[in-house]
């Protein structure tokens, strides 16, 4: 009969007792709710979402829509363990990145495809494969960049520094 528990997930918006309230306290202060989603840890947590897929998510506008109500309800969240990839809040998200990746791969080379100054006068299968290459570089760039800055794995940096809970010390 009372306010359900998951309200205590968004303690910076107030005590709200239903959606409706929770979505006026969002709306009412739209720098107060940008200060909320924009905090470093948040940008931190889209930073371990996205860099290993080389941002292309991001270039994915039918996976945008659909991660936007998963990532609102993680960025807009009070607790830590509600934007931290290490707990299961994120069950709902990583499928759609996947799939936003592909996507946005997709979408990216279309538009570099399209432009007239990309490979002008090179044939259009030698500019596919070019096209193909250059996404496989970013792929693999874009993990090998994710792991030293966010893995526990040898070559992450975290891996040496015995003040975090990557260290090697702690597995």
């Amino acid at each position: 009969g009372g306010a359900s528990h998951i309200w205590k997930y968004y303690l910076d918006f107030g005590e709200n007792e239903t959606f409706g309230q929770f979505v006026v306290s969002v709306l009412r202060d739209p720098v107060h709710t940008a200060g909320v989603i924009f905090r470093l840890e948040k940008i931190d947590y889209l930073l371990m979402l996205l860099v290993p897929l080389g941002l292309r998510p991001l270039f994915s506008k039918r996976m945008l829509f659909i991660l936007i109500p998963s990532l609102a309800t993680t960025l807009l969240a009070s607790r830590r363990p509600s934007f931290d990839i290490l707990w299961h809040y994120q069950i709902a998200i990583v499928p759609f990145m996947a799939a936003g990746a592909v996507y946005g791969a997709e979408s990216c080379a279309r538009f570099l495809g399209s432009l007239r100054f990309v490979a002008q006068g090179i044939d259009e299968k030698v500019k596919h494969r070019a096209l193909v290459a250059a996404f496989a570089v970013l792929v693999c760039a874009s993990s090998i960049i994710a792991n030293m800055f966010y893995a526990k794995s040898p070559i992450s940096l975290l891996f040496y520094n015995a003040k975090m809970q990557t260290y090697w010390g702690h597995l």
